[in-house]
């Protein structure tokens, strides 16, 4: 379908980069490798499983989840 162009097209695309550049490590490469993976068979299997409507309250939660236990994030420099 045609459509128009809105300030927000590009949110949730936007939204998934900064959760995985979080969850991975600031300057991490490959924390962001493997938080993309992560994020993609969550993202996956929650649709397949059909609870599509939920994703982005639960890519929440896990980077939530992932701050609390590991606050550099999964690759992340350690102080």
């Amino acid at each position: 379908p045609i459509a128009g162009i809105t300030p927000f097209m590009g949110a949730a695309a936007l939204w998934k980069a900064f959760i995985i550049i979080i969850v991975g490590g600031i300057g991490s490469i490959w924390g962001a490798v493997a938080a993309a993976v992560l994020f993609g068979v969550v993202d996956t299997v929650m649709s397949t499983v059909g609870a599509g409507q939920y994703l982005a309250l639960m890519n929440a939660l896990i980077m939530l989840m992932v701050l609390s236990l590991l606050p550099g994030g999964l690759f992340g420099e350690r102080e």
